[in-house]
């Protein structure tokens, strides 16, 4: 429910001495709700701001009487048009009787108060701050010195955890229902109402008087709300919550974002330490420490650098091959093994044949060879083919039996 003017002189009549000067008649009048904060909700008479309580001090009074009647006419029309809920006068001065009758006839408040302008504007802010307030379902713990209101439905053991963490040394603000009040433009705070302080109710064991039980030091009067533990089951957090959510989740109060943390019940897990985990976390992400962004700017990294590391092509590409692309076109010195055998008859090599051999490794680190049959090749050796044979000489005389080998790559494995 938004504030009145009628609120607010009751609120402030001790404390700031406000009294009904004229206009009291639209002391319904609503102050503004949460979406204005309560510096832009007061301030002097200033025509530029409208609808704001407008303060007139010492000297706004002496301006408003030097007025002639056609001015001050004017001023009042400009006023209404600005629709301030209320106008205080500052100082304990007297209200000339032209803004008197011009407030009881237009239904617009009229206050005065004994303090001076400036102390009288930053004690309604500091009022107008605490204005809104609200009700929450949960439980407000002070977990590692900072406020953390525990929300879920109904069975999901929102006591429970309250009671092992207020056993881990934790202390309890508020059970069941929690009173939060906007004391800034930045901050909330929960408190727990008269008839429930320092109790929780547990099912099955019924109410626990806490600061009887654990002392003085597990009870806390009030804490500012930092961040929301949200007990869900196991299906709604698969069904409604990112895993690695990359924006952090938040709920807004009172017209202030909050971090939320969403954690899935099940049996088993130990909720205790994942709060006290996520309280950690939080603190983190308020030193600008962010470890899920962290991971993706590895990652990206990481691609990054796969992607400019250059190609190195195969040594058997297609164009390492002669011109013909075909093996049986290089020097039998640079002969691949690992390519195809010449064909018999090739134009290059007219004499050439395929014939198998036996390399046997010996302890010179020298190969050995003898033709053999490929019938008669023993067990423990490995046929080698691909190697080709010198072509014979067209005339003369023979002067070696031994055929001529190419290469062996070094690559080759020993026979087993």
């Amino acid at each position: 429910m938004a504030m009145t003017v009628q609120n607010l002189v009751t609120s402030q009549q001790a404390r700031s001495n406000l009294r009904w000067l004229a206009g009291q008649s639209g002391g319904d009048r609503p102050l503004h709700g949460t979406g204005v904060h309560a510096v832009d909700q007061i301030g002097y008479l200033n025509l530029m701001h409208a609808e704001r309580i407008a303060v007139l001090g010492l000297r706004e009074l002496d301006y408003y009487r030097k007025l002639d009647r056609h001015r001050r006419d004017r001023l009042h029309q400009t006023l209404l048009a600005a629709r301030p809920p209320a106008l205080i006068i500052s100082d304990g001065q007297e209200a000339p009787s032209a803004l008197v009758d011009f407030c009881n006839r237009n239904h617009l408040p009229l206050l005065g108060c004994r303090l001076a302008a400036g102390p009288l504007i930053e004690t309604l802010e500091q009022a107008l701050a605490h204005k809104d307030h609200t009700s929450m379902h949960g439980v407000l713990m002070d977990v590692l010195g900072m406020g953390v209101l525990i929300t879920g439905d109904s069975g999901l053991g929102k006591s429970e955890l309250a009671l092992e963490l207020i056993s881990r040394g934790h202390g309890l603000v508020a059970d069941d229902v929690v009173d939060i009040e906007r004391v800034s433009q930045h901050a909330i705070v929960g408190r727990c109402p008269a008839l429930l302080q320092g109790l929780l109710e547990v099912r099955g064991l019924g109410l626990i008087d806490i600061r009887t039980i654990f002392g003085e030091s597990a009870v806390r009067r009030r804490m500012p709300i930092k961040l929301i533990v949200h007990l869900v089951g196991r299906r709604t957090m698969e069904d409604s919550y990112e895993r690695l959510p990359l924006q952090a989740l938040t709920e807004t109060i009172l017209g202030i974002p909050v971090r939320k943390v969403a954690i899935p019940v099940a049996a088993g897990r130990n909720i205790a330490v994942l709060t006290e985990t996520a309280v950690r976390t939080t603190v983190l992400l308020l030193r600008g420490i962010d470890t899920t962004r962290e991971f993706a700017r590895r990652q990206q990294a990481l691609i990054l650098d796969q992607s400019e590391t250059p190609h190195h092509p195969s040594s058997h590409a297609p164009d390492a091959l002669g011109p013909a692309g075909n093996a049986s076109s290089l020097p039998i010195g640079q002969m691949d093994t690992h390519l195809a055998d010449p064909s018999p008859g090739d134009a290059a090599y007219p004499d050439w044949a395929p014939e198998s051999f036996t390399l046997t490794m010996m302890p010179n680190d020298t190969a050995e060879e003898s033709p053999l049959s490929p019938v008669e090749t023993p067990s423990c050796t490995r046929p080698v083919t691909g190697l080709a044979t010198a072509p014979q000489a067209p005339a003369g005389p023979d002067t070696t039996d031994t055929p001529s080998l190419s290469p062996i790559p070094p690559s080759t494995p020993p026979c087993n």
